[in-house]
């Protein structure tokens, strides 16, 4: 490991935006995307496969449409248009 950088721990979601703020790209680490986590030859886990899939072609209408509810229950002073796309709905999603 070179000078100045450090190893990356656990799991996350990288959320790629275009210029124009659409979704264009979905970045996972430590997540199960294989059926079986600790076997190199297990098949894809298609759920977690296709709900990328899902994000991205819908530009996080299904995220909007999956998490407003609990985002209006848990934030209920926030003053966010939860019909728009916002960062707490990719929250939610990575989740």
């Amino acid at each position: 490991i070179g000078s100045g950088s450090l190893p990356v721990y656990g799991s996350g979601v990288v959320y790629y935006l275009d210029r124009t703020g659409s979704i264009c790209g979905i970045m996972l680490w430590g997540l199960p995307f294989a059926e079986v986590p600790n076997d190199v030859k297990s098949t894809l886990n298609h759920l977690i496969v296709e709900r990328m899939k899902m994000v991205i072609s819908s530009n996080g209408t299904v995220a909007i449409r999956d998490h407003s509810k609990k985002i209006a229950e848990e934030h209920a002073g926030l003053n966010v248009d939860l019909n728009l796309l916002s960062y707490l709905h990719l929250v939610e999603e990575s989740k």
